[in-house]
């Protein structure tokens, strides 16, 4: 039973500190666009500052997830946290710098761009949080145990823009944002410290083999990553699948205020409402499609279901009709994310989690750093047919799962 009490004391640290990380994208995105107003700044300032923190998370994640294999996991995840919860205080002198009288708006925008490229790099620390899971975790229930990380994560992007706007509605502005960042970081510093024991023995840790300019080269660091069989099919399959997230992410809701008409508040209520299909498909469905019919055929499934649901919202015109689509997509979306990590940590020894989980993170990170930009053009220009062109992505995908000699030693395996 102690076993049990302290094995769910980690996953909730883990939990803790995945939601943390979110939540430091998700809690600027309301907020950006009135500070690099308020800053007379120029639009395209907004794009660079939300991309600063995926971009800098691509070159973070894999260095953080090798450096866990090298060192541990715990030691890594509280100096991360650590770099975190101080990038919330560059926020807060980038608020102070913009109260001097005369000052150019150039130095508060740019600590508050230093403190995204902090906030980024250290929430690479996701990879070791994976790591960590599948440290603790048997394979056979790695995805189950995924799914629930990805309910919590789910929760942070729920509330993440919420907390956003409220925390930045004082006479104190975006201030209050950088002091509940704060606190909320603190106390995910606390939990790790608490709770989480290291799960990797020094005698399983690994030997630096590379030098510091091939740590930053994703392409070489993809090359030499020893797998087993099938492990870098699958490590490119998720790359595809964070092309399809990153892009669907970047049009979604500006085809639901074109399709639909929702103002401001209409809209913000109804994205709380399809975005809890998120918490239930990750904590129930996900489990009920393992349980059935396997790992590998939940991947394909997802693609499936998220190759009819792109298709499905854009032959509707009735809102009601659309949220029920739209589930099916979720539902596809739910199924992907945790089978991806969990086979991706079966393709591994030990002794390898970190580095590969960080490499998926880096090619997460690299599709929400430039899909914002190529499917915001796209649906400048095509619309709501830009969701044509992910469909395509997830079926050249479900094809190359079927057919390919891969999937057969995954089987194997």
């Amino acid at each position: 039973m102690t076993n049990k009490n302290t094995d769910t004391s980690k996953v909730i640290a883990i939990g803790a500190l995945s939601f943390v990380n979110f939540l430091g994208f998700t809690i600027f995105i309301p907020v950006l666009p009135f500070i690099v107003r308020d800053f007379g700044a120029p639009e395209w300032v907004y794009g660079v500052l939300l991309a600063s923190y995926p971009l800098a998370q691509f070159f973070g994640a894999p260095i953080l997830g090798e450096y866990s294999d090298r060192k541990g996991r715990k030691p890594i995840l509280l100096i991360s946290q650590f770099g975190t919860m101080m990038s919330w205080t560059v926020v807060a002198l980038s608020y102070f710098v913009s109260q001097i009288d005369g000052i150019a708006t150039l130095w508060p925008l740019g600590i508050l761009f230093l403190a995204r490229i902090i906030d980024g790099i250290t929430g690479g620390n996701v990879s070791v949080a994976n790591a960590y899971l599948a440290d603790i975790t048997p394979p056979e229930k790695r995805t189950e145990r995924f799914g629930r990380i990805g309910a919590i994560v789910g929760v942070s992007l729920l509330i993440g823009p919420g907390l956003g706007s409220l925390s930045s509605s004082t006479r104190f502005g975006y201030l209050g944002l950088a002091a509940l960042s704060f606190m909320i970081s603190l106390a995910t510093l606390l939990l790790i410290w608490r709770y989480l024991e290291e799960t990797l023995p020094e005698s399983e840790r690994t030997i630096a083999s590379t030098r510091w300019y091939q740590k930053i080269n994703i392409f070489i660091r993809i090359r030499n990553l020893e797998t087993r069989p099938g492990g870098k099919f699958m490590l490119g399959l998720s790359g595809g699948f964070g092309v399809i997230q990153a892009a669907y992410q970047s049009i979604i809701v500006l085809f639901i205020i074109d399709r639909f008409g929702l103002s401001q508040t209409e809209l913000g209520v109804f994205l709380l409402f399809v975005g809890s299909f998120l918490i239930f498909n990750q904590e129930v469905m996900v489990k009920l499609f393992v349980r059935k019919i396997g790992e590998l055929e939940t991947f394909f499934a997802g693609l499936a279901f998220v190759a009819i649901g792109f298709i499905g919202i854009t032959l509707t015109s009735t809102l009601w009709v659309y949220t029920i689509i739209y589930y099916v997509l979720n539902l596809g979306l739910s199924l992907l994310t945790p089978t991806i990590r969990s086979l991706l940590s079966q393709s591994v020894s030990n002794k390898k989690q970190g580095e590969v989980l960080g490499l998926d993170e880096s090619l997460r990170s690299a599709s929400m750093a430039t899909m914002p930009i190529v499917f915001g053009a796209l649906y400048g220009v095509i619309t709501y047919r830009s969701f044509y062109i992910i469909t395509a992505v997830a079926i050249f995908m479900m094809l190359l799962f079927y057919f390919s000699k891969s999937r057969r030693k995954l089987q194997e395996r």
